[in-house]
């Protein structure tokens, strides 16, 4: 997993040698109430702890964040890359759309209460366990690691549009404080 950070470390640093990106660096075990990830790559050498949302390709086309540990995190909205040495955590809730261009990579177990996917390699080399999951794009990914068990019916209509997933309508759902994204 570490030579695969590496190897998007080596693709994203362009941006650094072009001077528009610099590498952010948190050594050692990091706990923070929130995290953006923007035009700066993210490295972090130990665990990373979120106490809201974790949170990709703010205000940018994409980003890197690699963990080289594992995380922990209310919530997760994965537009870009990410990866995650270790075990990946979230307590709610995994928003995640690149458009399929880029992979949310997990050396060790992912955990969630609920993935909504929609258009998201996920990479994860453990097991992955949630108890909702809808997958548009994974679901028929190369390994085929998510496993759905919520249709496009289930999901709440605030976060579709035109009768399918709409992620960010359910970022904003999100962020109006629900925690349920699919009918009971």
């Amino acid at each position: 997993m570490r030579g695969e950070a590496l190897e998007h470390l080596e693709a994203f640093g362009e941006f650094v040698e072009e001077g528009d990106a610099q590498i952010v660096l948190y050594q050692g075990d990091t706990t923070l109430v929130e995290l953006a990830v923007g035009s700066d790559i993210v490295l972090v050498n130990g665990n990373l702890s979120i106490e809201d949302t974790l949170e990709d390709c703010h205000g940018v086309d994409c980003s890197l964040l690699i963990v080289l540990g594992n995380v922990v995190a209310r919530n997760l909205i994965n537009y870009s890359q990410i990866c995650v040495t270790g075990n990946l955590t979230v307590h709610q809730v995994i928003i995640a759309n690149s458009l399929c261009d880029y992979s949310l990579d997990v050396g060790g177990n992912l955990q969630a209460e609920t993935i909504l996917e929609h258009g998201q390699w996920f990479d994860v080399k453990g097991k992955v366990r949630a108890d909702f999951i809808y997958a548009w794009h994974s679901s028929r990914a190369r390994k085929g690691v998510l496993g759905t068990n919520l249709s496009t019916e289930d999901l709440v209509d605030a976060i579709k549009d035109d009768g399918n997933l709409d992620t960010g309508k359910a970022i904003d759902y999100l962020m109006q404080g629900n925690t349920v994204f699919h009918k009971p």
